[in-house]
């Protein structure tokens, strides 16, 4: 810290360099380490270093993107579900896709385990560009549901909604 403050003193005008020696020469002295600091962190010794920063301590890095959510999204617990999922089976085991009837059935379950929120994802027709086959497999059969993420089906896909 002391020789920071000594850096410091030497690229600012004459009247500001006599606090950071000052605070710097505190640093060094022996005894209670609070007293010590206490210069250094004292407001005039922050204020002369915003107006005099030590720019050869900036350096750049890669950038990095920061990921911001919604304020409920700091204290919520969100369930995500599909309406699709929610139809059960026929008589003869069969999945039913669900519908937004049968979803609303589901929220009392989400309510049970505590979920402040049920978010679905976008609704339109399963497309046919990435589509996905049973268990996430990357090869969809014909009868397999899909993915929501898929897009451009038949019927217009997500563009069309």
């Amino acid at each position: 810290g002391a020789k920071l403050l000594d850096r410091a003193a030497t690229g600012v005008a004459r009247q500001d360099r006599y606090p950071l020696a000052e605070a710097a020469a505190r640093l060094r002295e022996p005894g209670d380490p609070f007293y010590r600091a206490g210069g250094a962190l004292a407001p005039d010794i922050t204020e002369l270093l915003d107006k005099y920063p030590l720019r050869e301590l900036i350096t750049r890095g890669t950038q990095h993107g920061v990921w911001v959510d919604r304020p409920l999204a700091r204290f919520s617990s969100w369930y995500e579900f599909f309406p699709r999922s929610t139809g059960g089976w026929d008589h003869s085991g069969n999945p039913v896709h669900g519908t937004f009837a049968t979803a609303t059935k589901a929220l009392p379950r989400i309510a049970r385990m505590n979920f402040d929120i049920a978010y679905l994802p976008p609704i339109h027709p399963i497309g046919k560009v990435h589509r996905k086959g049973r268990n996430n497999s990357v090869t969809a059969a014909p009868g397999d549901v899909g993915s929501p993420w898929a897009i451009g089906s038949d019927e217009g896909g997500h563009d069309a909604v």
